[in-house]
């Protein structure tokens, strides 16, 4: 799914004779386009997953991603920039809520004792495809041309498409026989467990907003904290190796493969989630990424890069494979996917404004230094949010 980004060199040279002094622009514009809408589509994307089926959502959003790219090989075939821009925008736009319905899926279907470790496999499975994207589709342009990439790209497509659809009609006999398999002397209640279920059923008939505003505040403290630590994630993601480069200095191949540390980590995420799974100290392992975080962040901007890299890696990683399973301890199964939408869109609102001030900033010191300290002290503001939260867990489970 990094169509675009992957091949940027390939299509800017494409496009070089009617877009080429425009074509960067219009570029980064597509992914500003995307980044404001997905304020709001995150949210919305996980209403509709607890709405309806979470395999409707995923299908309904996997054909955004096969128009998306058949609209990139329709701007090659017919040479035409629009296309290019537009299908851009449709499969960021999708690839990005994904994340939200897949996890909702997941997350319905996944006993508590196996959550991070599945996760773990799931966000491993992400980055060895991202890592084998990167790397052959550059290889099969080189080899086989441009239109080559872009069919096969869409036949993958199509190919997850047909396994959103196999993934709705499981999700369909699952439920089913869940419903077949009720006993029928569990019908026959008394009283009290009769009022039990009314007043269920009346929660269950809440309107999504009431359902929102009834989240408890360890659900606001803990969202805040995961949603600072995905925008921590995508400023390292993207800043990470100028940083290394340009004020410690290094040449930018060794930037390059410091930065990639952080992201090494991920292949070992389901390893992570067994420990996860074993120990079931999910507000202790969180408040560590945290301080593991801190300490990195502090470490990189203050003595040595490698090291530093080294342990925010660490740190972020520990948070991928705790997040999910914490979520669930926060809301119930039928408002995960609204409740991660709205830790998504936080980030992405806090992703707009952060990278504006980074933009800024560096435009009048000329460097990545004061971003980068900036960066420590926001994750020591999330890390004492982080504190105050396992400090009200440990005191109502007193």
């Amino acid at each position: 799914m990094c169509e675009s980004p992957t091949l940027h060199d390939y299509w800017k040279e494409f496009f070089e004779k009617d877009y080429g002094s425009s074509f960067e622009f219009y570029f980064n514009l597509a992914s500003s386009v995307s980044m404001v809408a997905l304020i709001f589509l995150s949210f919305f994307v996980g209403l509709l997953c607890d709405l309806y089926s979470n395999s409707l959502v995923l299908i309904g959003q996997t054909i955004f991603v096969v128009l998306g790219q058949f609209l990139m090989y329709a701007s090659f075939y017919w040479n035409c920039f629009w296309f290019f821009f537009v299908g851009r925008i449709l499969i960021y736009l999708a690839v990005q809520t994904i994340s939200t319905s897949s996890k909702a899926y997941l997350n319905q279907y996944v006993s508590e004792k196996e959550k991070a470790f599945l996760f773990g496999i799931n966000s491993s499975c992400i980055l060895i495809s991202k890592c084998v994207v990167l790397i052959a589709q550059p290889a099969i342009v080189q080899k086989y041309g441009l239109e080559s990439a872009l069919l096969l790209t869409f036949g993958l497509t199509c190919i997850s498409l047909v396994i959103s659809f196999i993934l709705f009609f499981l999700e369909e006999k699952i439920n089913k026989q869940s419903i077949e398999q009720i006993p029928v002397e569990k019908i026959s209640i008394q009283e009290n467990d009769q009022k039990s279920i009314q007043v269920q059923s009346q929660e269950s008939q809440l309107s999504q907003w009431d359902q929102v505003k009834s989240f408890s505040t360890n659900y606001w403290l803990f969202g805040f904290i995961i949603a600072s630590s995905l925008l921590v994630t995508n400023v390292l993601d993207t800043l990470l190796p100028a940083y290394i480069s340009s004020y410690w200095k290094i040449d930018t191949i060794n930037a390059t493969r410091i930065s990639s540390l952080c992201t090494l980590y991920g292949f070992f995420n389901w390893l992570m989630g067994m420990g996860y799974d074993w120990l079931q100290k999910g507000h202790e392992w969180l408040l560590f990424s945290s301080f593991a975080s801190l300490i990195g962040q502090f470490i990189l901007t203050q003595y040595d890069p490698l090291i530093g890299t080294v342990i925010v890696g660490l740190g972020y990683n520990m948070r991928v494979v705790a997040m999910l399973p914490l979520l669930g301890k926060f809301v119930k199964k039928e408002s995960t996917g609204k409740a991660f939408g709205l830790i998504r869109s936080f980030k992405d609102l806090q992703s707009m404004i952060t990278f504006l001030i980074i933009g800024i900033v560096v435009n009048e010191t000329h460097t990545y230094q004061t971003s980068f300290q900036g960066v420590v002290v926001f994750i020591a503001f999330y890390t004492i949010v982080n504190l105050i939260l396992y400090s009200k867990v440990q005191f109502q489970n007193k």
